[in-house]
């Protein structure tokens, strides 16, 4: 029984010995955080953790991204990446109106001209459009826009609405 056990282990050994001189070292992976500060009128600014409760601002604790179209705020971010590994960044572009704020970045450097997408602009009687989130729907090969707004004629506050684009051009 002995001997037999000895091959088994010399051979385990061996495959340990050949995996771990294959094996890539470990990447050490960070928590992004994107946030506004009130007013709202500064832009976008990042912050990274490496433990996901303690957070270094970047760009030395100036805004990221900031507003390029006149008058908008940058509120309520909420910034993913997707399948083709490009980042879309959605925002609160003001405290009225019918539209949420878009850019997009391959590498969270470089950004896409911001531009405005009007979700609500067949409901003239809606007041605001607040907090969008977008996230990839793997099963209809679809983007999902998910905010909230108030319409003046229903008297109930704001509720969520949602919209599906494969390109963030047509909803």
């Amino acid at each position: 029984v002995m001997r037999l056990r000895l091959p088994l282990l010399a051979a385990l050994f061996a495959t340990f010995v050949a995996f771990a001189a294959n094996a890539q070292p470990a990447q050490k992976s960070y928590w992004l955080f994107a946030y506004f500060r009130n007013p709202g009128t500064q832009g976008i600014y990042l912050a990274i953790s490496s433990d996901g409760y303690h957070f270094t601002p970047l760009n030395h604790d100036k805004p990221w991204v900031k507003p390029q179209l006149p008058g908008e705020v940058m509120r309520d971010v909420y910034l993913t990446q997707g399948p083709s590994h490009i980042f879309r960044m959605v925002w609160t572009s003001g405290w009225h109106g019918h539209s949420l704020g878009y850019a997009q970045s391959p590498d969270l450097i470089h950004w896409s001209q911001q531009r405005e997408i009007p979700v609500m602009q067949n409901f003239p009687e809606a007041r605001n459009v607040w907090a969008p989130e977008t996230y990839w729907d793997a099963a209809k090969g679809k983007w999902i826009l998910v905010w909230s707004s108030a319409v003046d004629n229903t008297g109930l506050g704001n509720r969520i609405y949602y919209s599906f684009t494969r390109n963030f051009h047509h909803f």
